[in-house]
Formats: C-alpha cells, structure tokens, sequence
C-alpha cells in the first residue's frame, strides 16, 4: 500500500468504527446517546471530506479536471453523505425509530460503495499522479487528521 491509500484508509477504518458504534446506540432507545454518538460519527467524517475536499482534491484536479469525472463524483457524495447526516440529526429530535434506522441503513451502504469507489480510483490516482510532491500533501494531510478539532476520542 502507498502513502494516500494506506494513510486514507486508515481513516476510513477510522469512520466505519464509528458508524458501527452509531448502529450500536439506535439499537438502544437512548436518544441523547445516539444524537451525541452521531455527533462524533458526522464531526469525523466531515474531518475526512475537509481533508479530501482541501487538500486531496485540489492536488489531483490538474490531472483529473475538476468539474466532471471521479473528483466531481466524489464531491456529489460527500454532499449527499452530509445531507444523510443532518436527516439523522432530525429523525433523533422527532425520535422515530424506523425512520432513523433506514436512513442510517441507507448513509451505512453509501458510505460503503463510496469509499470503495475512493480506495479502487482515487486512491491509487493520487499514488500516481502526485508521487513528486507526496511527503507535502500527506505531511498536510497527516497534521489534518490529527488536529485536535478532528481527533476521534473526545468525549
């Protein structure tokens, strides 16, 4: 594995734990919990869209243009991911149980096909195309996921 793909994979490691504690909490009728779990799980992954939509992104647009193909994909289901998201956030305010869990249901199998799409086209992209100057946008990249803002064990 390469330095985006192993570091980026990690990170989605990172945010499929997360989703698995969120599937955990909806399985317990404790919405304060859930809604302070989801609130972790959508403040990790909007560290990792930020580092992608920031960092990644930009770096790979020079050779992959920016309006249509694999980045504007991409970019279209970060926003579909967050408007998931904050559909969560209003089903655990209005508490409906069945609700929820199929949205939750339908954002857990986006997630999944989206970072697989990430991991097979756009990952390896990145180990290829941007090789010359990798140890920059990775050290970037690193310090991102890093940053307190974006650490995943807060309680």
């Amino acid at each position: 594995m390469s330095g985006f793909f192993f570091t980026l994979h990690q990170d989605h490691q990172r945010c499929d734990t997360e989703m698995l504690s969120l599937e955990q909490s909806a399985n317990k009728p404790d919405w304060q919990q859930t809604k302070w779990i989801l609130a972790r799980v959508h403040k990790h992954f909007e560290c990792h869209f930020q580092v992608e939509e920031e960092i990644l992104f930009p770096s790979l647009e020079h050779y992959l243009g920016q309006s249509m193909g694999p980045l504007a994909v991409m970019r279209m289901e970060h926003d579909q991911i967050r408007h998931l998201f904050r559909d969560l956030e209003s089903l655990i305010e209005q508490q409906k149980d069945r609700d929820f869990n199929d949205v939750r249901e339908a954002l857990f199998i986006l997630i999944q096909q989206h970072n697989a799409k990430e991991e097979q086209i756009i990952y390896p992209m990145a180990d290829q195309y941007l090789s010359n100057d990798s140890d920059q946008i990775l050290n970037r990249i690193i310090s991102h996921l890093s940053d307190n803002s974006c650490s995943q064990n807060q309680s």
